[in-house]
C-alpha cells in the first residue's frame, strides 16, 4: 500500500486560532458533526486508549482546543484528531491528476515540507506527515513547483532511494517508494499544483497529512 498527501482547504489564522481558544461551543459541535470518523479514530488506537498509553480521540481534541495536550505519549493520536479539526473548519481538496504521493521527492525547496504542523501538537513517531501552507504561500508553492526542473532524472531518483534504504536498515521508519521513477516525480508535481491552484481560487491555505 502506497502513502498519499490528504489536502484540506482551510483559513489558516482561524485555524491557529483554535489551539488554546477553550471554545467549548466549538469543541461540542465538532465532536457532534464528526463523531463517525472520530469513532473510527478510536477504533484504529483501540487498544492503546484501553491500557491507558493514549488519550481517546475526543479528549485529544479537547486538548488541543484547551492548549494542553500530553507531551508524554505517542503524538499520531493529536495528528489524527488535529486531521478531524482540519475536516471540521475546511474542506478536502482533490486534483483531477490523480493522488499526491509525496511533496518532499518534489525537487525543489517545499515550503509545506519545512512549515510542518501550524500548531504546537506533539509530533507522531511516523505518520501522519504533517505540513501547511498559508493562503500567501500558495503563489510561490506554486512557483517552485512549476519551475523547470532540470534535475528529474533517473540517477538521482535511484540515489533517493537507495539513501531512503540505507535509514530504513538502520529501523527509522521512512516509508517510501522503493523505487522512483522520474516521470511519476512528474505526474505528482502537476497534481500538487492543481490542488494548490484550487486551493487558491478558494481563498484558503492548506494543510496537508501524508499516511
Amino acid at each position: 500500500m502506497g502513502y498519499n498527501h490528504m489536502f484540506y482547504a482551510v483559513a489558516i489564522a482561524e485555524l491557529k486560532k483554535t489551539y488554546g481558544s477553550k471554545n467549548d461551543k466549538l469543541l461540542e459541535e465538532i465532536l457532534a458533526a464528526k463523531a463517525e470518523e472520530i469513532e473510527r479514530n478510536d477504533a484504529f488506537f483501540e487498544d492503546q486508549i484501553k491500557d491507558g498509553s493514549l488519550p481517546d480521540t475526543a479528549t485529544a481534541l479537547r486538548e488541543i482546543v484547551y492548549g494542553n495536550p500530553r507531551s508524554d505519549v505517542e503524538g499520531a493520536i493529536y495528528c489524527y484528531a488535529f486531521k478531524i479539526l482540519c475536516m471540521y473548519l475546511g474542506e478536502p481538496i482533490y486534483g483531477s491528476e490523480g493522488d499526491v504521493s509525496d511533496v518532499s521527492d518534489h525537487p525543489y525547496d517545499s515550503l509545506l515540507v519545512k512549515a510542518g504542523m501550524p500548531i504546537p501538537i506533539p509530533e507522531p513517531a511516523d505518520f501522519p506527515e504533517i505540513g501547511h501552507l498559508e493562503f500567501d504561500q500558495l503563489d510561490q508553492e506554486i512557483a517552485l513547483a512549476k519551475g523547470d526542473h532540470k534535475k528529474i532524472a533517473s540517477d538521482s531518483a535511484q540515489a533517493m532511494s537507495e539513501l531512503r534504504n540505507v535509514f530504513e536498515s538502520l529501523g527509522f521508519s521512512l516509508a517510501r517508494p522503493s523505487n522512483i521513477n522520474p516521470d511519476d516525480i512528474r505526474d505528482d508535481i502537476n497534481a500538487y499544483v492543481e490542488i494548490l491552484e484550487s486551493a487558491r481560487k478558494m481563498g484558503k491555505g492548506v494543510v496537508s497529512f501524508r499516511y
